[in-house]
Formats: C-alpha cells, structure tokens, sequence
C-alpha cells in the first residue's frame, strides 16, 4: 500500500491545515498532507516546520501552534495525537525518527 493513501484528509485536517497556513506562511506552498493528515479516525498528526522554532523549547514552540489553532474546533484539536514542530534544520536530519514516522507511517500494529 502506498504511504500517501494512508495519509487521509477530512474536514478537521482541513481546519488545522488552513489555521496553520494562515500563522505559517511557508506552508501555504505545501501540500496539505505533507502538514497534517489522519492517521485513523482518531488520530491526527501535524508537522509544522519553521525557522521561527529556533532556539525555543518545546513549551514555546507549542504557544506559537497553540495560538494559530485557538479557532480550530476542540474536536479536531483534541484528535491531534502527533505534533512536530521543527525548524528546517532538524527537520533535514536523517535521523530525526518522529519526522521520518511523520513521513513514511509505520503500519499500525492492530
């Protein structure tokens, strides 16, 4: 099975993606699953890559993708199972495993 059909969109993964286009201008220039998408019916996952995460730790990191979120329906938002935040950099590194999960998901072990 190829990765990308796993790789689901419905209206909540649309929600986050457009929030998070608005509060991160360089993913309007991606493709929506390459940002989010539903791993199951519960299950979200979302990786914002940004240099402005430089320097900053997690906690901070979340207030920034918290704050674009805030009108995002707390369903969607709840879903979310899988948050990467990275900046360029780390995101470039081969072995970052979470944004390598992010990319290629394992099958599900169920």
């Amino acid at each position: 099975m190829p990765t990308i059909a796993r790789k689901k969109q419905d209206e909540r993964t649309r929600a986050i993606f457009e929030a998070l286009k608005g509060a991160f201008p360089e993913i309007a220039g991606r493709q929506p699953a390459d940002v989010v998408y539903l791993i199951n019916p519960v299950s979200i996952r979302v990786r914002v890559i940004d240099d402005r995460f430089a320097g900053k730790e997690t906690a901070a990191r979340e207030r920034l993708v918290n704050q674009s979120l805030k009108n995002v329906p707390s369903d969607a938002v709840a879903d979310i199972t899988m948050l990467l935040m990275l900046t360029r950099q780390e995101a470039a590194d081969p072995l970052n495993l979470p944004n390598a999960e992010f990319d290629d998901p394992s099958r599900p072990m169920l």
